[in-house]
Parts: C-alpha cells; structure tokens; sequence
C-alpha cells in the first residue's frame, strides 16, 4: 500500500507543475474561450490519473519521482526533486534523521510512510463517505417533485436550479422562479447536458478524493466548476443581442440565493461563480480568431513541457566523460562508486567552493578528507546506484557519499597494493572495510560472492570476499606457492606470515600429463540426501565452484524457507526458496581454512518429468549492492521476504553442515583441532576467573568450536563422561554445548562445568524415557548423540 500511496504523491507532484502552468495560462488568456480552459483541466485530470507519461526534451518538470520507494525502505532516504537547492538542503536532514541502522534494515521514515499511507486511505474513506450523505440529501430534497416539461420538475425545496443524475440526468428548478428567467435558466442547463458537465463534475471531484492531500487539488476543483459554467454562458449567449445577455444576467442572479446544499454536493450540477458569471455575460464579445489561435498553441506548448516527464539520463559508463573536482590544486575524477557510509578516519573539510566543483555542480556540498591521505576524498551527495563496479543507473537515485580519485600524471586511477600497505591495514583489525581497498588497484574475481583481487607482486596477493557494504567474510592474504597458504590479516600476524614465505617459490600452475602429485580431497558424500536435496546441493557447488577447486574441498548446504510446487500437464514445477552456502576448505594442522565462499538467498526451480528426473530450470540470486533487498522482495513470496533478508538465522546450522561434509570427505582429525581450540581459548586473559572473558578474548577461535558442530559436542561429551572437567576448560566446554544445542540448555547455575553436564545428562535420560529415538533425533539431536554415546 506505502508503494502505490508513493506512486500517487509522484503523480501529484509531477501534475502540480501542469497545474500551476495552467492557472498562469488561464489569468494570460482571459479573452480567449472558456472551454480552452477546461480543455486544459481535461490535461490536469489525465495526469493526475494516468501512471505513465511520455518523454520529452521539452519538459520543464524538475523530477518525474521525487520519492523512490526503494530508496525509502532500504536506502539512505531522499528525495530528488530534481532541484539541486531543495535536494541538498533536504536529504542532509532526511540522511541524518532516518537513516537505517544497518545494511538490509527498514528505514524509519519507511514506517512513517506506512502511517501516511493509512491516513491517506482514511481520507478517501471521508471524501466519499461526505459524497454519499451529500448525494442522499439533495435526493430527499427534490423528492416532492412536479413534471414541467421532459426531464425538467419543479420542487418547492430547491432554491437554485441544478442538474442531478449521472445515467439519466434530470433537471430541478425552485417552484417559486419568475416565469421570465426559466427560458434562459433551461437554456444553460440544457447546454450543460450537452456538453456532458454533469459528468465531469463528479469524475472531477474523485480524482480530488485521491489526491485530496494537495491544495493544488483543491484548486483545480474549484476553478474547473467556474470554467465549465463560464464555458456553458458562453455556449448560451454566443448568438444573444444586447437584451438577451441582460435578462440572462438576471436570471443567474435570481439563481444566486439559496444554493449552498446544492453547491456541496458533488455528484449536483449548480450555480457557482455567479458575479464572475454575469460581468463575464455583459462584456462577452466574440472572440478572434487569432486569438483562439495563439491560445491553441500555448495549450500545446503547456502540455508539451508540463505533461510529459523529463528524458531519463542514460547510465554513465567508463567511457562517458567524468566530472571533475579541483581541491587544493589537485584534479580528482569521480569513479562512480558511491557507499551508504563514510569510511573510517575521514572528516569533514567544509563545503566545496564553485572553483573546486569545477563542472560539476556541486558546489555547497559537503566534502571529507582523511587527515593522511590526499589520494582521494569523498563528497556527500545525490547519485545513482551501482550495476556494477563502472555502471552506475541514473534512474535509482540515492544519497550516498562518493569517493573521488586523484588523477596522477600518468592518468592512473589509484595505485597498487604493497606488503607495507597490507601491514598497515591489518592494524585496524575487524574494523577493515571494503572501502579501505577503494584506492588500491584490484579487479573482482568472484562467481555468486563478490570478490575482489589485489595483486601485490608475482608470489603474493590479497582476496577481500562478501557481501558489499557488509563487512567482508575474510580479507586474506595469499601466497601463491604449492601450499597456497593464506592467512587473514584481520586476525593474524602479517609481518611474520610474510617473512615466513618471503623466498618461496611462485606456483606455476600447468596440467600434469600423468595425473601425479598429491590426491585432492574427495568431494562431500550426498548419498544420505533424499534426490531432490542432493540436486539442489550439486547445483549449488556448479554454480558457485572456482575454476580450479584442487586441493581444496568444496561444500554446500541449503537451508530451505519455502518450496513452491506448480502441476503441469506432463511435468511438475518446484521453486525452492532459501540460502545457500557454499564453502571452500583448504586442510591445514590447524584445522579447515576458508579459501572462498558464498552465503545467500536463492530460488532454485526444477522441473521433473513423467519419469522423476528433475531438470534445473533456473537459479536466481540476488544483484548485489542497493538492488539486494528490492530483488528479494520482487523475487519472494511476501509471507517469507523476513526470513530470505535474515543472514543471521541459518548460518551457523549450515556452517556446522558444510564443516561435517569437509570433515567426512578429508578425515580430519577433530578431536586433535577441537582440543588445540579449547586451549588456545583457556590461555588468556590470565588474569580473569570469569569464563565469557576467556571467549570473548578469542572470538575467532570460539567460533570454530561452533562451526564444527556434532563432533565439538562429541569432544565435550567424551571429555565430561570420563570426569573431572572443574576447571576453566569445563566451563568453555558447557558454553560450547549450550550455543551448540541451544533446544537442550539447562537453566541452572553450576559451579563447574562438569556439575552442569552431570544434570545434563541426567535430563538427557529423562527425555529417553518419553520419547522414543527418532522423535528424540528429530527434535533433540544432541541428547540423542549422548544417549548413543552412553549406549555403546
């Protein structure tokens, strides 16, 4: 409802330039024919109520959409109104006022336009509903009626004559009017049915019962019913002498007294605008022809600019020519590249002055610069959104802040990515972005993950993976010798990573005729998934596997949201809706180590024939950037659009999938990996007893004690049955099994872990004994690895 109540208001946006134009229009053609005018009203009506308009280089509307409903849910809201002035005094506000709190949120102001939405809807249930009541009254009003001629009565309760009925239209006059003014009187009534007035009074007054919130509205209204009854007098007296015009005049003044219950009712066709009706009469003459001419023409130019909506710009490439910005003798192009916040350290440098705005335009927007960098710097302003890396759409307007680059003399945009770069950004730790590579030299790489490569030199490079403006899944620095070792510089040492491999030998990559060297891992074993669980899981893997998967091992898990099946004649449709994770393993001593990976929403659709054999059909997934969300919500069923944006609510049940699938394809030792996790969690802070310090000093490491799931439960379980776990690794050991296994957590307080889990087991036992094994599996898997545990 927010989208169409979003669409109306552009409308009536767009149609309030038109609108103003022809009230202008009319005051400058006050000789000319009055249904000029309401042909020019007719022009209002079809913008107001058509939703599309035609292209044009002649128009001068500023903005065809000034709310974007996209940009309202889930961008930085702003509007573009198409006039730099308003735009940059408004969205600043907006930006700050009701900016989402996080990538993939509601704005606020999007709630807001839901309540707006619903007043809105309040006041069309009122203008109605006063129509209706209206309607009804006049109709008790003329029901004491008699015949005089046709469809014409008279009516001892009418005190103005009018005209009611859409369908069969009749007309009231008051009992009590001079016999003289009747003939004039039926004369302009019957040139109203004519014209056809009496419908387009009330088609009139519903276009107003939607666009009810614009005075502008309003006054269109009122000056159509004047117009249509100037148009009307002019159809009248068109061949009146002198004599004629003046018993007229009298006449409309007689009809003057008395009309208020008429006037009020939009579905009546009265008098209105009397005094401007009669001197209009009195002074009518003939007009020219030129000048019937000339008010043709401007009827015409005024549509030509103000009915037709401005020409959308094409989307800027990489060869289109770029603006530039001048700053403090330094020439800066703009990349198109623009993100929803400003990166770490920058701040504000002022506003930008008309010589540094160049030819841009930009002059009075707010710019930041980084205390060390001249490099670059970014503006806070109106822009498209991204395709891709060099495409920006013109039409998706956003406010987002754009990075600008310096030019060097060489003309090279950016510079290439050193060892001492990447020393210095690993300092920053988790707070890392995307944006701290901006002014490095990369190319993207990545198929369904977006993924960018940073060449250092022949032996080493950097992979920044993920979601744009989420933070990024891993910012790994590799070596590219036999091993492919990596590390993430987020989180270990750059410095000795790097003078350990400093004199390695590059890998060259080439086929080896005899198939010799080292067996790959195998692939996971999709044998325990029904049919159509494994053909899902393959089309994840061929979808999102690198183009040399050796050495590596590759898993995939799909968590499944909703499943849609349509019946055809000779086959049958089904339309998987979910998340898809898709992870590269690389063994290590270690443990498994991330190369590359994906994570999100997808519609899988198979078609399976007579025989059963399922085909794909299609796998969609989202665009990234500011297309995320809206392609989300396009693509899924509305019921489920929460849980296809929610990241967070499948993850760690599809890690812990993926690591078990690795774990079964390599023979990794888990206990071994699980055991060196615990102790590197219990080795600091030495100084603290309280065992969420300890986790909370290695996140990372606590993390793959989750991930590994089923056999981290089985490391805790063997550990607890043999007895005595007192100390700080029962107390990690009791977190683990309770984030693991949140369905079986115990309220309880402990003193020791090895407490806790005996209550554990004993409430383990419990549940054995009123249920059986495979409610017990389906419902409770970790009791029910215990219970198999202590049976063997």
């Amino acid at each position: 409802m927010s989208d169409l109540f979003l669409n109306i208001l552009n409308m009536s946006i767009a149609a309030s330039w038109l609108i103003l134009a022809v009230v202008l229009l009319r005051f400058l053609l006050k000789k000319a024919p009055k249904w000029i005018a309401v042909l020019l009203w007719g022009i209002v009506a079809l913008r107001l109520v058509v939703p599309f308009s035609f292209e044009s280089a002649l128009s001068l509307i500023p903005s065809a959409e000034t709310f974007n409903a996209h940009n309202i849910q889930y961008e930085t809201p702003a509007i573009s109104s198409g006039i730099p002035a308003v735009n940059n005094a408004v969205n600043p506000v907006l930006g700050e006022t009701f900016a989402p709190n996080s990538v993939g949120s509601i704005n606020p102001l999007y709630i807001w336009t839901l309540v707006v939405s619903a007043i809105w809807l309040v006041g069309i249930a009122a203008m109605l509903l006063y129509a209706v009541i209206s309607y009804v009254r006049v109709r008790q009003s003329v029901a004491e009626r008699v015949p005089y001629e046709g469809n014409i009565f008279l009516c001892d309760y009418v005190k103005s004559p009018f005209i009611l009925g859409l369908v069969r239209p009749k007309i009231y006059l008051p009992s009590s009017m001079d016999e003289a003014a009747m003939g004039p009187v039926i004369a302009h009534e019957k040139a109203h049915l004519a014209r056809r007035d009496h419908w387009w009074k009330p088609l009139g007054f519903l276009i107003l019962t939607v666009h009810w919130f614009n005075p502008l509205c309003w006054v269109t209204y009122v000056l159509l019913c004047r117009d249509i009854e100037l148009a009307c007098d002019e159809k009248v007296i068109r061949q009146m002498d002198l004599d004629g015009k003046k018993q007229y005049s009298t006449a409309l003044l007689e009809c003057n007294t008395g009309r208020r219950l008429v006037t009020i009712c939009p579905l009546a066709f009265g008098e209105v605008g009397v005094k401007e009706r009669v001197k209009n009469v009195l002074n009518y003459k003939k007009p020219a022809f030129w000048l019937i001419a000339v008010a043709v023409v401007a009827c015409g130019v005024v549509t030509a600019c103000f009915a037709t909506n401005p020409v959308t710009e094409e989307p800027s490439t990489p060869n289109a020519e770029r603006p530039t910005l001048i700053v403090d003798g330094n020439v800066y192009v703009n990349p198109y590249m623009p993100v929803s916040y400003l990166p770490y350290g920058y701040q504000s440098a002022g506003k930008l002055t008309r010589e540094q705005a160049n030819n841009t335009g930009l002059e009075g927007i707010e710019y930041f610069v980084h205390p060390s960098e001249t490099e670059d710097f970014y503006t806070y302003q109106e822009c498209g959104t991204p395709i891709d890396l060099n495409t920006v759409d013109s039409e998706q307007r956003q406010w987002a802040y754009m990075r600008w680059i310096q030019v060097k003399d060489d003309g090279v945009e950016g510079r290439k990515l050193t060892l001492d770069d990447v020393v210095m950004l690993s300092q920053k730790g988790d707070a890392l972005s995307w944006s701290d590579f901006e002014r490095y030299q990369g190319w993207e790489i990545g198929s369904g993950l977006y993924i960018m490569r940073y060449e250092i030199d022949e032996l080493f490079d950097v992979l920044v993976g993920g979601v744009p403006d989420e933070t990024p899944m891993y910012i790994a620095l590799r070596v590219h010798n036999e091993a492919d070792d990596s590390i993430d510089i987020r989180t270990e040492d750059v410095s000795t990573f790097v003078e350990a491999h400093r004199n390695d030998v590059p890998k060259v990559i080439g086929l080896k005729p005899d198939g010799g060297g080292e067996p790959a891992p195998e692939e996971p074993n999709f044998s325990t998934l029904s049919e159509e669980q494994a053909v899902i899981h393959q089309a994840i893997l061929e979808r999102n596997r690198s183009a040399d998967p050796t050495g590596f091992v590759s898993c995939a898990s799909f968590a499944e949201i909703a499943c849609i099946v349509a019946d055809g004649s000779d086959f049958s449709e089904y339309i998987h809706y979910g998340w898809a994770l898709y992870e590269e393993y690389r063994v290590t001593d270690n443990g498994l180590k991330t190369v590359r990976g994906s994570h999100v929403p997808v519609a899988i659709t198979f078609r399976e024939d007579p025989s059963g054999t399922l085909t794909l059909e299609e796998y969609w997934q989202p665009r990234d950037g500011s297309y995320y969300a809206q392609d989300i919500r396009e693509k899924f069923p509305a019921h489920i659009v929460e849980d296809g944006m929610d990241s967070q609510k499948f993850i760690l049940q599809q890690t812990q999938e993926c690591y078990a699938q690795a774990v079964a394809a390599t023979g990794l030792d888990t206990d071994q990996v699980i055991g060196s996790l615990i102790e590197t969690i219990c080795s600091g802070p030495a100084l603290s007893s309280n065992p969420g310090d300890y986790i909370e000093a290695h996140p990372i490491e606590y993390r793959e004690l989750t991930y590994y799931g089923r056999y981290t439960l089985k490391y805790c379980f063997t550990k607890f049955l043999k007895g005595g776990q007192t100390d700080l690794r029962g107390h990690i050991m009791r977190a683990a099994m309770d984030d693991i296994a949140p369905e079986a957590q115990l309220k309880l307080y402990a003193e020791t872990g090895q407490e806790y889990f005996d209550a554990w087991k004993d409430a383990a036992k419990s549940v054995g004994k009123q249920h059986d094994m495979e409610w017990i599996e389906e419902n409770q898997p970790a009791i029910y690895l215990l219970l198999q545990m202590i049976s063997e």
